[in-house]
């Protein structure tokens, strides 16, 4: 069960953590329910996390429509210069393989950067940057390439969105749950 509340706590009762939320009005049908979960003797998993709009698909057509402009250009696509454009303003998570494996991983990513590479007990790794999809980023991440991707275009001629508009789609913007 999920649901969306704006306010709860902690209080401490005799060496004891107890966490509490005010569940809104809306959510009133689900009580019985909700009480039932909670009396089962099985473990129960809760995630807290700060709800996140969606992102709008201005922002996003937004970036698509600019790599297009610019791969016309650079005599490239939008596809490769997306690639490009991840790796100078995305983020990665940084990953350890065996040499041998190394092809193998690349037809798992889009995008990946060998950083480094080591030798311990007679094996070599490699130590790689693995960059994730903009469809996975935030408000700040998708913001961050969204810039980039404004900046590099101004720089080779290439205008399309003012940084007021930017700012403007942003605040439409929506994130992944």
């Amino acid at each position: 069960m999920k649901f969306i509340f704006n306010k709860g706590g902690l209080i401490l009762d005799k060496g004891k953590w107890h966490l509490f939320i005010e569940i809104p009005t809306e959510y009133n049908n689900f009580k019985g329910e909700i009480e039932q979960l909670i009396k089962q003797e099985k473990p129960k998993m809760l995630e807290l996390k700060i709800k996140r709009n969606k992102r709008s698909l201005d922002a996003n057509a937004a970036l698509w429509v600019m790599l297009d402009k610019m791969a016309h250009k650079l005599s490239t696509t939008k596809e490769e210069l997306y690639l490009i454009m991840l790796e100078r303003y995305g983020k990665f998570t940084p990953v350890i393989i065996e040499k041998s494996l190394i092809n193998e991983f690349k037809r798992q990513y889009k995008t990946l950067v060998e950083e480094s590479e080591f030798t311990s007990k007679g094996v070599t790794y490699i130590n790689l940057h693995c960059y994730h999809g903009s469809s996975t980023f935030n408000t700040k991440e998708f913001s961050r390439l969204l810039e980039g991707v404004i900046n590099e275009a101004k720089e080779i001629g290439v205008e399309f969105i003012s940084k007021e508009d930017m700012s403007m789609m942003m605040q439409n913007y929506k994130e992944p749950e």
